[in-house]
């Protein structure tokens, strides 16, 4: 074998290498990015839901000259969507969050969608429905804001703990 043919086998060995080597960092490089990716979307889904619940649970509008503070009328709509926004990254978070606490999330999630279904005045019976209209609604006689504030305030705890839990390894 002469030295010209020896020359190009060792650059095209050479080549497909550098184009292994090449594909095998991008690989990496994208399993990285995608890593980095996930972690942002679980930050921002547990940031927002203790944000909006704490937006629940500390949102005043007036002080009486007793030093009791309460929700105005006016400021009603406000709240609901807070609380709307509180159960939407809730459920954003159940998608994202590690497995080791999607089932205390996922229990959270259950419990505060039922205490404001009750506090709506209604509670949603699904059980063996297999179609939308035998879903049933029934009105509850005297829905409590004090029950949905525990609710709200244990979700906040427990979404908080799931937060450190999940989420402190990476911020050491």
């Amino acid at each position: 074998m002469d030295s010209a043919v020896a020359g190009l086998i060792g650059a095209g060995i050479g080549a497909i290498a550098g184009m292994i080597g090449t594909i095998i960092g991008q690989t990496m490089q994208s399993k990285r990015d995608h890593k980095k990716w996930r972690l942002s979307k679980k930050e921002e889904a547990y940031s927002n839901t203790l944000r909006y619940l704490l937006k629940v649970l500390n949102r005043r509008s007036q002080i009486t000259a007793d030093g009791i503070t309460f929700i105005s009328k006016e400021h009603l709509p406000q709240w609901f969507q807070d609380i709307s926004e509180a159960q939407a990254w809730m459920t954003s978070l159940t998608i994202v969050c590690s497995s080791n606490v999607r089932a205390e999330i996922n229990s959270v999630s259950e419990k505060l969608n039922a205490e404001m279904s009750l506090f709506l005045g209604m509670e949603m019976k699904i059980g063996e429905a297999k179609k939308l209209d035998e879903v049933r609604l029934f009105a509850r006689n005297e829905p409590s804001l004090g029950n949905l504030s525990e609710a709200v305030a244990f979700a906040y705890s427990e979404v908080l703990k799931c937060a450190r839990n999940d989420l402190g390894k990476h911020i050491e």
